[in-house]
């Protein structure tokens, strides 16, 4: 892996708690639209404020853990 890519990658315990969804798109290195996709699937953990949304990093886990799961 190279430098730049080393520090691209986000490890879990250094996210902050709830995350943009720019910080969402980096975390699980998906692209824009990817992300807003994703966000908008029914069942997605988020919190709106207004027309933001924010992602709690647990939740989003143990949400991709579950629909791992469900893809076997």
């Amino acid at each position: 892996m190279h430098e730049q890519e080393k520090e691209s990658v986000l490890r879990f315990e250094e996210l902050p708690d709830y995350l943009t969804i720019q910080e969402l798109r980096d975390w699980l290195r998906i692209g824009t639209n990817k992300a807003y996709e994703l966000a908008n699937r029914k069942g997605f953990p988020h919190l709106r404020f207004g027309n933001r949304k924010i992602f709690p990093k647990h939740q989003v886990r143990d949400w991709l853990q579950r629909e791992a799961e469900r893809s076997k």
